[in-house]
């Protein structure tokens, strides 16, 4: 990356140390949630080298499910059965590759802004700064299956710095690569099929004309395509796909108009989390989220943001000509388009919300927020670096303390279920890792003592959504504390 690399050491350096610190807690941890699904109790990961073309040929939930529909990264999943072969099944080198690979996105990140020269060095730097120890961060780097996340945004970042490369010798190899990392970007996961209007607003600001901007995105236009031809034979996504009302509660039968302002309920919470990212949940499930109405103030500020940013959208698309201009695109770019495949406005999906869905627009928000101020402070360089800096560090010591709750699903989930006192999942959830602690137990007061911590949550979790697993689970654990008419009530209810 000789000639990609226009940023003085110190500043690559410094982002590379406060990159690492700010996750290096996370490498004695085990593996969590849905490591189990992508990576320990996958078939196609766990059989090694020997899964490779099963991931390829695939969607990604199948090793686990069966089911050939929805998502299909075959990257990730590829790359989980390569360190499967080389390491078994290894929470600690899992966690040290997501550090590693973190690092080099933000790296990455800096080297980019550079190279394409819109904006000072040293504001670079502290972006991508507060980008690294962004606290809404924790999900995708502390949670090894997330690293989907990561290598979407650092091959997309990989194939921006060809595309710059290309617009400025012409050079065919630097186009050729820059579509092939895109590509691998989109075989990650697919959140960078929305991001081709960021290529034509760069490509702009080289050839003032969209005309011949258009023309230049060719590489990646063609990458794209490509991809969704190999997506669309793979999958089943134009099957009807049927999700859990437990998973994404924007499926139940409700008023349309309260299903659709629960969905800018929902964005103005992402906009909250951008912003004070606190409290932080690991699930979003059913009943987290309460349906919302029109009428709800967080609902009528999300309208208003959306509209503002729009309004900005259309001032700054007719003053395209002004280098302020492109920055402010590029950072609504990276704010909004990410987020449209994960709204549940142009489709439902798996999650009715989730932190790692703001992994990339994160970078869109922190970069609008330092155009925005710097608008207004006269000596801005020296006041942005200052307080900066100063959230900066609260952003850290954030970012440290929620690692420890991601230690193992008990940490997780009992920190958090004080926070989520209307999540069925939550609840289910701890009480499942109390009954398999019971399991485990080598002598019968203990098990007992386990299995008797677990039925309370489950007894909650009923209250919130008589789901029939919930009552079958409730029944083994009334049966092996000996309430046995409690069981057969519960084991009823299940049939």
């Amino acid at each position: 990356f000789r000639d990609v690399w226009p940023v003085k050491n110190w500043k690559l350096i410094v982002v590379i140390l406060v990159s690492a610190a700010a996750y290096l807690n996370t490498v004695g941890h085990q593996f969590v949630m849905d490591d189990q699904s992508i990576i320990t109790k996958n078939k196609f990961t766990q059989q090694g080298f020997g899964g490779v073309i099963d991931h390829l040929t695939h969607s990604y939930w199948f090793g686990y499910n069966g089911k050939n529909e929805g998502n299909y990264r075959p990257i990730t999943g590829v790359s989980f059965a390569i360190e499967h072969a080389l390491f078994g099944d290894s929470a600690a080198i899992g966690h040290l590759l997501n550090v590693l690979f973190y690092t080099l996105l933000c790296s990455m990140l800096l080297l980019w802004l550079n190279r394409i020269g819109w904006l000072d060095p040293t504001f670079n730097m502290v972006l991508v700064l507060l980008f690294a120890v962004h606290p809404v961060h924790t999900e995708v780097v502390a949670n090894i299956k997330s690293r989907d996340e990561i290598y979407c945004f650092l091959f997309l970042i990989l194939s921006l710095l060809y595309f710059q490369k290309w617009l400025e010798s012409a050079n065919v190899k630097a186009l050729a690569i820059s579509g092939l990392w895109l590509l691998l970007s989109l075989l990650s996961k697919e959140t960078s099929v929305a991001m081709l209007p960021v290529y034509l607003v760069v490509a702009f600001r080289k050839k003032a004309n969209w005309g011949e901007a258009l023309k230049a995105t060719i590489g990646p236009s063609i990458a794209t395509a490509v991809y969704l031809l190999i997506y669309f034979g793979v999958t089943r996504i134009m099957d009807k796909t049927e999700f859990d009302v437990l998973d994404n509660e924007l499926v139940q039968q409700a008023d349309s108009m309260d299903l659709l302002a629960t969905k800018f309920w929902i964005v103005g919470s992402y906009f909250k989390l951008l912003l004070l990212p606190t409290p932080l949940f690991y699930d979003y499930g059913f009943n987290t989220v309460q349906i919302s109405s029109l009428s709800d103030p967080l609902v009528l500020i999300s309208l208003a943001v959306l509209v503002g940013l729009f309004a900005l959208f259309i001032v700054k698309v007719r003053k395209i000509q002004e280098l302020e201009s492109n920055s402010w695109l590029l950072a609504l770019g990276f704010l909004l388009l990410p987020l449209v495949p994960v709204t549940n406005f142009v489709v439902n999906i798996g999650s009715t919300m989730a932190e790692r869905f703001l992994f990339m627009p994160s970078f869109g928000f922190l970069l609008l927020v330092f155009l925005f101020i710097a608008r207004f402070v006269a000596s801005r360089q020296k006041v942005m670096i200052v307080s900066s800096s100063l959230v900066a560090l609260v952003f850290f010591s954030m970012t440290i303390n929620r690692n420890e709750d991601w230690q193992s699903n008990e940490t997780l989930y009992a920190a958090d279920i004080e926070k989520l006192p209307n999540g069925a999942l939550a609840h289910q959830r701890l009480a499942t890792v109390y009954q398999i602690e019971g399991d485990r137990k080598g002598n019968r007061a203990s098990q007992v003592a386990a299995y008797r911590k677990a039925i309370p949550l489950l007894e909650k979790a009923i209250s919130i959504h008589p789901y029939p697993d919930f009552y079958r689970q409730l029944g083994e654990l009334y049966g092996a504390t000996d309430q046995w008419k409690l069981m057969i009530e519960a084991e009823e209810k299940f049939v």
